[in-house]
């Protein structure tokens, strides 16, 4: 979980680079202390990401913005470096979905991201997903328009496809249980 020892970091880490106009501010720089309040705002659970084998820490994963109401929540996932090959952010996002379906009665999860990271995730998400939803041209980012894309993860898909989920993981000791 971020605590204060990483406020630093990761704040260096969603404001400069790769990360600077995909994640939470998408371009602003608030400041030390907006960035702190922000990071907690509408948060059920977020965890850091870290390579069990060495602790490098890979990036982040959240979910917020709970409707237990409705039975919904939102997920949202971020490796720090792009060139990062390494699989512990989507198996942390995997993790986390566990997590979130084992502790409260979410009946599913969304996903909402711009168009231009669909790349990234697309494979993996668009097996076990479905598109919900899609505004176009509504997120402003490298000069153009871009959609915004809504996927929802269902809890019956979920626990239907669960040994998939566990036989992805259990080769890193993390099998979902």
């Amino acid at each position: 979980m971020p605590d204060v020892e990483h406020y630093r970091s990761l704040r260096q880490w969603e404001l400069s680079g790769y990360l600077a106009v995909r994640w939470r501010h998408r371009g602003l720089t608030p400041s030390p202390q907006a960035f702190e309040e922000t990071l907690w705002a509408g948060v059920i659970a977020q965890y850091l990401v870290a390579e069990k084998s060495t602790g490098t820490v890979r990036g982040i994963v959240a979910a917020y913005d709970a409707n237990f109401q409705s039975g919904y929540a939102h997920i949202a996932a971020a490796k720090f470096e792009a060139a990062d090959c390494s699989l512990a952010v989507a198996e942390g996002s995997l993790l986390l979905v566990n997590h979130v379906f084992n502790s409260w009665p979410v009946r599913k999860l969304y996903f909402r991201l711009p168009e231009f990271n669909l790349r990234q995730i697309e494979g993996g998400l668009r097996r076990f997903a479905v598109e919900e939803a899609r505004l176009a041209g509504h997120v402003f980012a490298g000069g153009r328009l871009w959609d915004e894309v809504t996927f929802a993860l269902y809890r019956e898909r979920w626990e239907k496809d669960c040994t998939i989920f566990d036989r992805i993981l259990e080769p890193h000791g993390e099998a979902v249980s």
